[in-house]
Order: C-alpha cells, then structure tokens, then sequence
C-alpha cells in the first residue's frame, strides 16, 4: 500500500470530498491554485502610460506548498497528470485510498490478534506437555504441598 505523509492525506481527503459530493477534482484544483491562491498585481507603469505586458500574478507562499503536494499524489498515482501538464481527476487509488487504508489496518490488526492467539495455544500446549513429561515431578510436590498444609493446619 501507498504511504502518504499528513498534508498529502489532508489535501486527499479534501479532493475524495469533493468528488463524493459530485464536484470536479480538476475545478476544485484550478480554483484552488490559480482562484484562491494566485492574485493579478497591476501592470507597471513607464511615465503616467500603462505598459501592456503579459499579466503578472502575486502567489500566496500556499501556492508552492499545494502545487508540490498535486505532483506528489501524482508521482504517487492517486492524481492524473493532464496532456496539457495540468491536474486531472482522482484515479481510482486516489478515490479508494481511505477506504484501502481502512481495510489494510483491519488486516494487520487481524493478523496480531491470530498471533496472539495462537502464542496462547502454545504456551498452553507447552505447559500441559510439561506438566504430562514431568507428571512424577508433579505428583510429588502436591503430595509435599499436601503434607505441608496438614502440618501447618492440622486437623482440618
């Protein structure tokens, strides 16, 4: 299985939200990025006359963060990566992931409970077959036990 670290399994968590309640992953990321998190700055000024170059954009330090975290879930198969280089929609890892994560750490505490289990059957396995090998052994000392507790309180 697929480890994500906090801010990816967060971001995740956001996008799987979003699609379950019938939005476009693709949308969500676009306003998210280039909506939210990047703000038009004005176009410069050379002497009183507007010069008219490319738009120029002022990105909140968000930005970098969340752009990093798409390429990492990505690179990681939980996103598709679009023709044009832009974020697509979840694959179906990335739709599934909580739900495989889920079901993983039921195995893992399935299989520590059968573990458990079976250390008990043979630590009780152990114990009756020492108790048949030295069953002389243990006949003797409960007859001492016996002996000692009809001392200690005779009469009874």
């Amino acid at each position: 299985m697929i480890e994500l670290n906090q801010e990816e399994e967060l971001f995740l968590e956001r996008l799987v939200d979003v699609y379950q309640n019938g939005g476009t992953v693709e949308e969500f990321i676009e306003h998210r990025l280039n909506g939210e998190l990047r703000h038009p700055v004005e176009n410069p000024t050379e002497g009183g006359y507007v010069v008219l170059v490319s738009p120029c954009y002022d990105y909140d330090p968000q930005y970098d963060v969340e752009r990093s975290i798409c390429d990492s879930l990505v690179d990681k198969g939980m996103l598709v990566r679009r023709e044009d280089g832009w974020y697509g929609n979840l694959t179906h890892g990335g739709r599934n992931y909580f739900k495989e994560k889920e079901r993983h750490a039921r195995e893992v505490e399935e299989e520590r409970a059968y573990s458990r289990r079976q250390a008990a059957k043979a630590l009780a396995a152990s114990a009756a077959l020492s108790v048949f090998l030295n069953l002389d052994k243990v006949a003797r000392m409960l007859s001492q036990l016996a002996a000692w507790l009809s001392s200690v309180a005779p009469g009874t």
